[in-house]
């Protein structure tokens, strides 16, 4: 693969809304695959997405990759350390411990962003400054948001910024393709309950005649035994 995604957004290269439309296509199916097996990539971001000269697309750099099994999950934190700030979602952001594939659907709006923007979306100095960004662009969340997070001081802050309600998300993207834009809000819904799953990202008009289901593949979900090694505290010694 000649060159990555955060390449071509800084470049001057011309980048239409069918290049975006393909790019974003690509990303979802792929994403598809791995969601199906039951893991979460937590670190998407345009330097993880691969691209050769006839635009195909790759994922790359699962480094920090976990497997969503119960087994594991619900025997500690899920939290370690998860995706470059940027394109973190609000929910990590606020301390939650077990969280969902919804994680890596706000990865994907932010890149989303980044493409119609061809600059960062959010580039956030730290994690307070992060919510602070989405907030002025979002609004301000519902309060239930905040009710599965251990982190009350970052729930504080959250709710205490001095910011407009429906946020300036309208008028950033006023004059792109309407259905492009539908799409992204329901990429970058605060709740990870109600943001657009992978499934109904590529059945949205956005993705329109490139949605083929019969060639989105998708894959069994790993077993709890090849991950079971996150359910144990090793130290050096365990490891060796």
């Amino acid at each position: 693969m000649e060159t990555d995604l955060g390449s071509i957004v800084k470049s001057n290269n011309e980048l239409s809304m069918d290049h975006i439309q393909f790019f974003i296509y690509q990303i979802l199916r792929g994403m598809k695959y791995v969601h199906s097996a039951g893991i979460l990539h937590r670190d998407l971001k345009p330097r993880n997405l691969l691209v050769n000269s006839n635009c195909d697309l790759k994922i790359c750099d699962f480094g920090l990759s976990r497997a969503e099994i119960p087994e594991i999950s619900k025997t500690g934190s899920m939290t370690d350390y998860i995706s470059t700030r940027w394109y973190r979602a609000p929910e990590l952001l606020c301390g939650a411990e077990h969280y969902t594939s919804a994680v890596d659907m706000w990865s994907i709006g932010c890149i989303f962003a980044e493409l119609l923007l061809r600059r960062p979306f959010l580039p956030g100095d730290d994690t307070e400054n992060q919510l602070e960004l989405i907030v002025n662009c979002l609004g301000q969340p519902e309060p239930s948001f905040f009710q599965t997070f251990n982190d009350g001081r970052m729930a504080e802050i959250f709710q205490e910024m001095d910011s407009k309600d429906k946020g300036d998300f309208e008028d950033l993207f006023l004059n792109y393709d309407p259905t492009a834009v539908d799409l992204l809000r329901k990429m970058l819904k605060y709740s990870p309950d109600e943001r657009i799953t992978i499934e109904e990202a590529l059945e949205h008009e956005f993705i329109g005649d490139l949605h083929c289901e019969a060639d989105e593949p998708t894959t069994v979900p790993v077993s709890a035994f090849d991950f079971d090694f996150e359910m144990y505290d090793l130290g050096i010694e365990e490891h060796k």
